[in-house]
């Protein structure tokens, strides 16, 4: 049974949590842009307060690695590699898009035909995203994605699609709604982070303190019909 600070920064909205065997037992967040560096420490320290957790009793740090905002990311990964290197604590990373997908997936009710596509706005008409079906069986990795009227094409064939996150609203004009729920105010949270970093956390899956930065799938440009380029 672990103790573990979970850290979210992908997006504008600020999140900390204390998961105890999976669990949340207390939970921070903030959604005032660009609040991140000052409350993360705050929002530590009031989580093992809620707690009565001494965070000598810590036993991991798991944090968002991407992808999202730059800013963000970087203020969290900081952040949490600094609590992991004051106490020789352990770092795990979660995939924000995987993370929203959990999240949603405990909280809402997916059909076997339906699909879950977490969005997070990239400008303009990109977005970073992913595709995921109700057991969080990856179908689409995590890329950058310039959406249009061809995107997603062949699973709305057979699936039902849930877009959620702050990049599913703008692409309603394009897409839509034919066969596609948008979920626009669900967001990235640490809440969602507990089961998969509670199940790295067992199996040793930790992140190189040294050398881990944020992941913020940039790397190569992803055309509308899903084709690397």
């Amino acid at each position: 049974m672990a103790k573990l600070i979970c850290i979210e920064t992908s997006t504008s909205v600020c999140s900390v949590s204390l998961a105890i065997d999976s669990e949340i037992v207390s939970f921070e967040e903030s959604t005032i842009d660009r609040s991140h560096s000052s409350m993360l420490t705050i929002f530590v320290e009031t989580v093992l307060k809620k707690a009565s957790v001494s965070f000598k009793d810590v036993e991991g740090v798991v944090v968002s690695e991407g992808p999202g905002s730059y800013t963000g990311l970087r203020i969290g990964m900081s952040a949490a590699k600094g609590l992991c290197f004051a106490k020789s604590l352990p770092l795990i990373t979660v995939n924000s898009l995987k993370m929203m997908a959990a999240g949603f997936v405990q909280t809402e009710f997916v059909e076997g035909n339906q699909l879950v596509i977490p969005m997070i706005d990239a400008r303009r008409m990109e977005v970073f995203t992913a595709v995921y079906d109700g057991l969080l069986n990856e179908k689409f990795a995590p890329a950058p994605m310039v959406v249009d009227e061809t995107s997603f094409q062949d699973w709305r064939k057979s699936f039902t699609l849930n877009l959620i996150g702050n990049g599913a609203l703008k692409c309603k004009e394009i897409l839509g709604s034919e066969g596609i729920h948008y979920w626009p105010d669900f967001i990235p949270s640490a809440i969602y982070m507990a089961k998969e970093g509670e199940e790295k956390w067992r199996l040793k899956k930790f992140a190189d303190l040294a050398y881990c930065s944020p992941n913020y799938h940039k790397e190569y440009y992803m055309n509308p019909k899903g084709v690397k380029s």
